[in-house]
């Protein structure tokens, strides 16, 4: 997987975290990494973007090797869901549980409810398009 990742913080280096590729290419995964719990959450994150895109390229012809944002949070989202397995196993008190919970269910309730409103939003235009009514602000 050498190059796939650029984690290191540097200079002009765009920030935010990215997943990205073509069908032909490895997936990319861009991010500003300082070892902060946000950080190796994110980190997990935009890993199951890329595993995603990567398993689906090598299974699927072109024609099916795209996939919607919704379909594609699932996979990130699940990413995230094994490392707080892995990282509540290995928790050393339960204040540090607690304190993984606690960060954890706060991700996964603003990714959750992100997801559901994009998925309604696109749900009532695409009904009003389909109504003949027009799109507007």
């Amino acid at each position: 997987m050498k190059g796939w990742v650029d984690a290191l913080a540097n200079r002009g280096k765009r920030g935010g975290a990215y997943s990205w590729g073509t069908y032909t290419s490895k997936p990319y995964l861009s991010m500003n990494f300082e070892g902060t719990l946000n950080n190796v959450s994110t980190l997990a994150h935009e890993y199951g973007h890329s595993i995603h895109s990567y398993l689906t390229r090598n299974a699927q012809p072109q024609v099916y090797g795209d996939y919607r944002t919704f379909i594609a949070e699932i996979a990130s989202m699940t990413n995230e869901a094994i490392l707080m397995q892995k990282m509540l196993t290995e928790a050393s008190s339960a204040a540090e549980r607690a304190y993984l919970l606690s960060s954890y269910l706060d991700e996964f309730r603003g990714g959750f409810y992100r997801q559901a409103s994009f998925a309604d939003f696109e749900a009532r235009a695409h009904a009003k398009v389909e109504a003949g009514e027009a799109l507007t602000a």
